[in-house]
């Protein structure tokens, strides 16, 4: 793989170029990975058209900025209030503090490493290297703040969607699911459900809408993707262990006008810490420990 410097729109960005894919990453957005490409240059994550590049900062709406490609969310997803270890107020802000700062970067051979150290007592070391023809990427987030430190890690990867697409679980259909919401009404919001295909293929017809499904049992292999009409497949490999919770974000045409499909992982899933409680699902970062998340990025044929 070959790493070189570019530009991305006008921000200092990062390409990591390899037979495979193209990845387009941007160190001072958050580490964001802005584009990736196959390699016949096929580009999968949804694309903000504007000609300037939307910087969030940590006081912005999330969804005004850029809002695009694959960021990482952590301490939260939506915006909460919670209380520290030490009886602490902390605000967390909509998709989390880590997508809004600016990381130093380090370029070692065919490896990028991205480092930020938060005011919240936590180090974020994002290291992005190939792997078996894939984008490795390893979070590792280190709690040096003397107390527990209560978040969630959750990807925030948004694929460009066509009609007919279709998500790709490891879980059957009629598997128990929690939709959040649904704007278009044909599934119950706040109701646990039974998993249908029609739940997963992009059904441009339905639009403008959106919905968000959550799985409230842990995921049996650490695997999402998203199957194009032309049989092209974008993959998601994690470790399930780390990333035992399931979220799916499908908006057709509501948010910024996007037809894009959310694939989010996540340490522990509905969005908060104090939402994934009331499902019985908490997973600090502990106190003197590190947090380690593993992905893999590939396109392919077929589902692995």
């Amino acid at each position: 793989m070959k790493i070189s410097l570019t530009k991305f729109k006008d921000v200092f960005a990062v390409e990591l170029k390899s037979q495979a894919f193209t990845a387009i990453v941007l160190p001072s957005e958050g580490g964001k990975i802005a584009s990736f490409k196959d390699g016949e240059g096929e580009e999968f994550l949804v694309q903000n058209l504007s000609d300037k590049y939307g910087h969030v900062g940590l006081g912005d709406s999330y969804v005004d900025g850029e809002c695009s490609g694959f960021d990482d969310m952590f301490p939260t997803i939506d915006e909460v209030e919670i209380t520290g270890a030490d009886g602490e107020r902390l605000l967390y802000p909509d998709h989390g503090e880590v997508c809004r700062m600016p990381f130093e970067y380090q370029i070692s051979g065919d490896t990028l490493v991205m480092n930020y150290a938060s005011s919240m007592g936590y180090s974020y070391k994002k290291t992005l290297a190939e792997k078996d023809g894939k984008l490795s990427i390893t979070c590792e987030i280190a709690n040096f703040s003397g107390k527990d430190l209560d978040a969630l890690w959750a990807a925030h990867c948004l694929i460009r969607a066509e009609d007919g697409g279709e998500v790709l679980l490891p879980f059957l259909l009629g598997e128990a699911v929690d939709v959040q919401f649904d704007t278009s009404n044909k599934f119950a919001a706040g109701e646990r459900l039974s998993l249908s295909r029609e739940m997963l293929v992009s059904n441009f017809a339905l639009a403008p809408c959106c919905n968000k499904l959550y799985f409230p049992n842990k995921t049996p292999k650490g695997y999402i993707g998203y199957r194009y009409p032309s049989g092209k497949v974008f993959n998601m490999e994690f470790d399930e262990n780390t990333l035992p919770s399931i979220g799916v974000w499908q908006n057709y045409g509501v948010v910024k006008g996007y037809y894009c499909v959310g694939l989010e992982p996540c340490t522990v899933g509905y969005d908060t810490v104090v939402n994934a409680k009331k499902y019985g699902q908490s997973s600090p970062v502990r106190s003197g420990e590190t947090l380690s998340v593993c992905l893999k990025l590939g396109v392919g044929e077929n589902y692995i």
